[in-house]
């Protein structure tokens, strides 16, 4: 027993490191200058953090039929005995299983008679369906890493080791007091309870029907997503990392039971009832959130420490200790907080602003980079555009570049030209076309005459996204440009 220990715990700690990071999304709002060369744009970004809290990564079996001392193809029924692997590959086993020792690899699919679990190993890759599974001793260990589908309840006194999908369709989930269950992926207790007498690790998302008991000196560490249709009542020690929702009924913690919500995990509850001498810690880095959408008591002698936000959105029904004040407050979101975040506002090379939001821009492309506790750095690119000139949709030249460009948006360049001086008739137009790395781009002629020339030059054959510049000469050799992008 001592071994097995040693082994779980280890392996505990492989699953609570993996994919421990946030995942941000930014979102840039922007509004355009309300006149041609203003310079009243704005722009604003928006982060949104979403926790992966400490979700577990894939883990992927390392069977091999080669290490198969037996393999069965038919169906046939099997006894299993210490030393021997039995290796199912038949696609329709409907036969008996006795396992006194030794392992039995499932690939194909079975749908076992009887299954007599005294000690041994049970692997599942492929599919398996048990209209009674107990895992009955210490001595036995279940493993499943493709779908195993369990009817009229289980009852846990060994190990089970979920990877894949384990939907238990009637009946209760119960941990003994020498038994354990870690779940990586999806287990779905879908019409009883889960009671745990001894551990329970959630690395995936754990789905209980009814009620959830977690007694007294049981340990429950949720890494992940914990979903409760009925009420959740812990006597022993909960550690959450992660989120847990009750859909309906209340969370209760009871008196001399602990519950630790680390930094940045969330709880969702219709009702919660914190009993005296209870204790309900935030540790870690940032804050924790638990959110009411109903009723809050707390007794007196309720224990409250750390960072821990109790949100109720109707107030807090009933205090009996004055100690829970500064923790209810709504200031904390959980995994979805974006406390912290630090932006860098460019406009080309040259950092501008390092708020969220920045005012007074003129016409032209910025840079955003942000970053927030637990990711990495997002970057994103925000045009400001602006009008043409009331009434008129051709663009007028410039005498020399700003900041601001003209958008192609129909394939033709609508600029206007004015010529001060006499041209002989049907004189081509002098101009030249660069791209943004100054090579010169060969377009269409267009014809030009005293006064003023409205052209619709085709530029379908330039680079969608890409910056260009327009340089026009008149007849006094006296140069005008505008600088435009392709939408």
């Amino acid at each position: 027993m001592k071994s097995f220990k040693i082994a779980f715990i280890t392996l505990l700690f492989f699953f609570v490191v993996q994919q421990s990071q946030a995942q941000c999304t930014l979102t840039v709002s922007k509004t355009d200058v309300t006149t041609n060369g203003g310079a009243d744009g704005t722009a604003t970004a928006q982060v949104n953090v979403a926790s992966t809290y400490q979700c577990s990564a894939p883990v992927a079996s390392t069977e091999t039929l080669a290490s198969c001392t037996q393999t069965v193809s038919t169906s046939v029924d099997i006894t299993v005995a210490t030393g021997t692997k039995y290796c199912i590959t038949s696609s329709n086993f409907t036969n008996g299983i006795t396992l006194n020792g030794g392992t039995v690899v499932i690939y194909g699919q079975a749908t076992p008679s009887f299954l007599t679990f005294n000690s041994g190993t049970i692997i599942v890759l492929g599919t398996a369906n048990f209209s009674n599974l107990a895992i009955n001793s210490n001595g036995s260990t279940f493993y499943n890493y493709g779908t195993t589908n369990v009817s009229n309840g289980l009852a846990i006194y060994g190990n089970l080791y979920n990877h894949g999908d384990f939907n238990l369709n009637t009946g209760n989930l119960s941990i003994s007091s020498a038994g354990a269950l870690v779940n990586t992926k999806n287990l779905k207790v879908l019409v009883g309870s889960l009671t745990n007498y001894n551990s329970i690790t959630n690395g995936g998302t754990l789905y209980v029907k009814t009620d959830f008991n977690n007694n007294s000196p049981a340990t429950f560490t949720n890494n992940c997503h914990f979903n409760i249709d009925g009420s959740y009542i812990n006597n022993g020690l909960f550690n959450n990392y992660g989120s847990i929702k009750l859909s309906t009924g209340t969370m209760t913690i009871n008196g001399g039971s602990t519950f630790k919500s680390y930094g940045g995990s969330e709880i969702s509850t219709v009702n919660l009832l914190l009993n005296g001498s209870s204790t309900v810690s935030g540790l870690g880095s940032g804050c924790s959130l638990i959110k009411v959408s109903s009723n809050t008591t707390l007794q007196y002698g309720v224990n409250l420490s750390g960072n821990v936000s109790i949100c109720d959105a109707n107030g807090v029904e009933s205090n009996g200790t004055t100690s829970a004040a500064p923790f209810f407050n709504c200031t904390c979101s959980g995994s979805s907080s974006n406390s912290g975040c630090t932006y860098a506002w460019l406009s080309g090379t040259t950092t501008f602003a390092t708020t969220s939001s920045v005012t007074s821009l003129v016409a032209g492309t910025y840079t955003v980079n942000v970053t927030c506790p637990g990711c990495s750095t997002i970057t994103q690119q925000v045009i400001i555009l602006q009008p043409t000139a009331s009434g008129d949709s051709y663009v007028s030249l410039k005498h020399s570049l700003d900041g601001n460009y003209y958008l192609v948006s129909d394939s033709k360049l609508h600029f206007k030209f004015e010529e001060e001086y006499a041209i002989p008739s049907g004189s081509t137009l002098v101009y030249r076309v660069y791209d943004d790395q100054r090579a010169q781009v060969s377009l269409a002629p267009l014809n030009a005459s005293i006064g003023d020339n409205r052209f619709d030059l085709n530029v379908a054959s330039l680079t969608s996204g890409k910056y260009y510049t327009l340089e026009v000469l008149n007849s006094k050799k006296e140069k005008w440009v505008l600088r435009f992008k392709i939408k």
